[in-house]
């Protein structure tokens, strides 16, 4: 089956966002008005002009866009616009956000998940610590919705704790399980584990047998 090709009116104008808060982020103490803003980031067109008014009067009544003086427009302190999307991790523990808005999923690190794991519904930004000229990656804010809370996994036993490692590529993360009198498994049986504490950047999430 042949990807169906979006058409011009199909196709998300989030790069006309990125364009006005990438032009305010670089003079963060001035204000502009509006034949100022769609100059510099080269709007000719009646209809892209018409659109980034449209932005520019969202992100006011959002407040991530200050207007000190009526018709003139500085960046406010928080410009950070946040995003719904889905994750979709690779077997390094790397992933992408697949989000509508998005033209092509953006790139985010493990470090950036915090927490998020495979398929989990996520919001998310723009990382603004990538390098000039890098390509753009995201961030994730928050997790809205978990895709599963049961994993298979192998049990690898220590002294005092119990880890299960997943069998699923897409969950490079090992669950943290308590050990207790309840719990009968030994090093390399196959569970099935129960998240009940979810983890973070750092920290294991945490299981039950």
């Amino acid at each position: 089956m042949s990807k169906r090709k979006k058409t011009r009116s199909q196709k998300p104008r989030f790069s006309l966002t990125r364009a006005l808060f990438d032009f305010l982020e670089k003079h963060p103490n001035q204000d502009f008005n509006f034949k100022e803003i769609a100059l510099a980031i080269g709007l000719k067109d009646t209809e892209s002009r018409n659109e980034l008014l449209k932005r520019i009067k969202r992100a006011v009544s959002e407040k991530k866009i200050n207007e000190p003086v009526t018709g003139r427009y500085r960046l406010a302190q928080d410009t950070s616009e946040v995003f719904e999307g889905t994750i979709d991790l690779n077997s390094s523990g790397n992933g992408y956000v697949i989000s509508d808005v998005l033209e092509d999923d953006l790139f985010i690190h493990q470090s950036n998940l915090k927490g998020a794991l495979h398929r989990d519904t996520v919001l998310f930004k723009y990382n603004t610590k990538v390098r000039r000229g890098a390509k753009p990656e995201a961030v994730v804010t928050e997790v809205l919705k978990r895709y599963k809370t049961t994993f298979v996994g192998i049990v690898e036993e220590s002294d005092r704790f119990l880890f299960v490692r997943p069998t699923s590529q897409k969950m490079t993360t090992d669950i943290f399980v308590r050990k207790s009198k309840d719990i009968n498994v030994k090093n390399g049986d196959k569970v099935v584990v129960k998240i009940i504490a979810w983890g973070t950047a750092k920290n294991a999430p945490e299981g039950k047998s």
